[in-house]
């Protein structure tokens, strides 16, 4: 290998290195399917490319009752579950002050 091959792979180029990332998501992405499809390939992708993520999961709030639709293994739900039953879930306070206030002005 000559000096120039070195230099090569020393040198990266971190915005086309990005570019390439957000392109690669993206087909993924679109290419899921059906939103449920969508959703599973963010928390695959969570775990592929976040370091020291080993399990995720999407939680949604609909009408006050909330759901794990996609997870990547079943003790995100049980942790989900618990965090709900102690109140400790993540954004749980912002999301009740939300709709607090969000009331507040419907009602004005």
């Amino acid at each position: 290998m000559d000096h120039n091959e070195d230099a090569s792979l020393v040198e990266s180029d971190p915005v086309a290195d990005l570019t390439v990332n957000f392109s690669e998501t993206a087909q993924i992405l679109f290419s899921a399917g059906s939103v449920v499809d969508t959703l599973s390939s963010v928390v695959d992708l969570a775990v592929a490319t976040i370091e020291g993520c080993d399990f995720a999961g999407l939680f949604l709030i609909e009408d006050g009752l909330v759901s794990t639709p996609v997870h990547t293994d079943p003790i995100v739900v049980e942790v989900d579950a618990l965090q709900h039953l102690t109140g400790q879930r993540p954004l749980s306070r912002r999301h009740h002050r939300a709709n607090h206030l969000l009331r507040r002005r419907l009602e004005h």
